[in-house]
């Protein structure tokens, strides 16, 4: 078992906590909704081979949300500078739920990022939005696309986020280089097929990991033998 270093890196004015485990090149680990993962075996698993660090995404973990803070842009922007400041050269991105999200439109934003490994991603914000309202309203699922340009204007008026420039599949296609994901086929929360999008566009050698009978996220848990291997042979094609 390693230990664990936790620090605190101030960003602007933002603090971000961030937990280290083990040495090697560094991997950078964003966390989805349900919270920081640093404490997850999945650390323990790769940390012999790797540098893990698990930052918190401000407003988790008991952490304060910044004022300017007001769209995914701005976290995006806040790990582009986490990585200036941890000063990382060639930094690997692993990202779960929207921290996959996050990974993949970070590293279009950055050539110091050199490889993405993405569980349980979503392809495109929209069309989550509009799965939603076909649930929770009686409009018909195939009728909920109409309705999506009022309501991108309608989310950019009220909340300041732009769901268009929330597109990983499009992100993606630019990285130049492949990426490994990660999804459950039972995955309630985001279907496997916004997983499988991403990978189809992404570049040639990309490869996607279809789990069956795994939720979101929970790849890991229910395999985490073969998990670890798919992720740290990924990891090492890149290091190579």
């Amino acid at each position: 078992m390693t230990s664990d270093t936790s620090t605190v890196v101030s960003l602007h004015g933002v603090d971000v906590p961030v937990v280290r485990q083990g040495s090697g090149p560094p991997v950078l680990v964003l966390h989805g909704g349900d919270g920081p993962l640093d404490r997850l075996t999945f650390g323990e698993s790769l940390s012999g081979s790797f540098e893990l660090m698990h930052p918190t995404h401000p407003g988790f973990g008991g952490t304060p949300i910044p004022e300017h803070f007001d769209s995914l842009q701005d976290l995006i922007f806040l790990y582009l500078d986490l990585i200036d400041s941890l000063d990382l050269k060639d930094a690997i991105l692993m990202g779960f739920s929207m921290g996959a999200a996050t990974s993949i439109l970070a590293a279009a934003e950055e050539p110091r990022i050199t490889a993405v490994a993405a569980d349980s991603p979503y392809a495109n914000a929209s069309d989550l939005i509009a799965r939603e309202a076909a649930r929770k309203t009686p409009i018909p699922g195939w009728l909920t696309p109409i309705f999506m340009p009022a309501a991108r204007l309608l989310t950019k008026w009220i909340y300041g986020i732009d769901i268009g420039a929330l597109v990983p599949e499009r992100a993606v296609a630019g990285l130049g280089y492949p990426v490994l994901v990660i999804h459950g086929i039972a995955d309630e929360r985001i279907p496997w097929r916004q997983g499988q999008r991403v990978a189809s566009a992404a570049e040639t050698g990309s490869s996607i990991w279809l789990v069956p009978g795994v939720d979101h996220v929970d790849a890991f848990l229910t395999h985490p033998d073969e998990y670890v291997k798919r992720v740290s042979e990924y990891f090492d094609s890149r290091f190579k």
